[in-house]
């Protein structure tokens, strides 16, 4: 029996190792998200100016001097940004789950224990959970969500009013569908995040 819970104790750690890995992804594909998402509103708002800063970058580090399909690069930074906003969701996700599952866990081990209660990411974690944290969980779970969708909203929306050339070409509609996929897959993305703290605050009302 001892062994048993021992080993139980060791997948707990490991298990809290790995949702550690999980957060430091999340990080890295936040930080990529916004910043691709910046690059695509700077060419949405500021056009020339991008085009500008874009000759000058492409000339400089890449050595092509007379490059000028810009169209090209416009599409690029969006599928690059639908590719990392799905591995951000994606992992976001997974650290939802972890949570759930190491809580899970946790109330396992102190039932065993009896005299010794495990909650460093269950109960005592949640009571004493900061606000600073929970503003920052909303930005990384809603917040950055919705601005995502208003966004590319604009963006598609200076496409189609603004841009008659664009429309005669298939880059248009490749960055239609890529933006739409965006948007898609974002709103289905904060259904589960909404619906997921709903069912928590009815669940700990019922318990209360």
């Amino acid at each position: 029996m001892e062994k048993g819970l021992e080993i139980y104790y060791d997948h707990y750690k490991d298990s809290f190792s790995y949702l550690r890995q999980y957060i430091k992804q999340r990080d890295k594909y936040f930080m990529y998200s916004v910043i691709l998402l910046s690059l695509v509103f700077f060419n949405s708002m500021l056009p020339i100016d991008f085009e500008i800063a874009s000759k000058e970058f492409i000339g400089n580090k890449v050595g092509l001097e007379k490059f000028n399909n810009f169209k090209l690069i416009n599409s690029l930074l969006l599928f690059s940004l639908l590719s990392v906003v799905i591995k951000y969701f994606q992992v976001n996700l997974l650290i939802e789950r972890q949570y759930s599952y190491l809580h899970h866990i946790e109330k396992r081990l102190s039932f065993k224990l009896k005299e010794f209660n495990i909650f460093r990411e269950g109960k005592s974690y949640l009571n004493n959970y900061p606000i600073f944290g929970s503003i920052v969980h909303r930005i990384y779970t809603i917040g950055f969500p919705f601005l995502l969708i208003i966004l590319l909203l604009v963006k598609w929306r200076n496409y189609f009013l603004n841009d008659n050339e664009f429309k005669l070409v298939s880059f248009f509609s490749l960055d239609t569908i890529v933006i739409w996929l965006t948007i898609i897959l974002t709103l289905f993305y904060l259904i589960w995040i909404h619906f997921k703290d709903f069912k928590n605050c009815k669940s700990k009302k019922n318990k209360g």
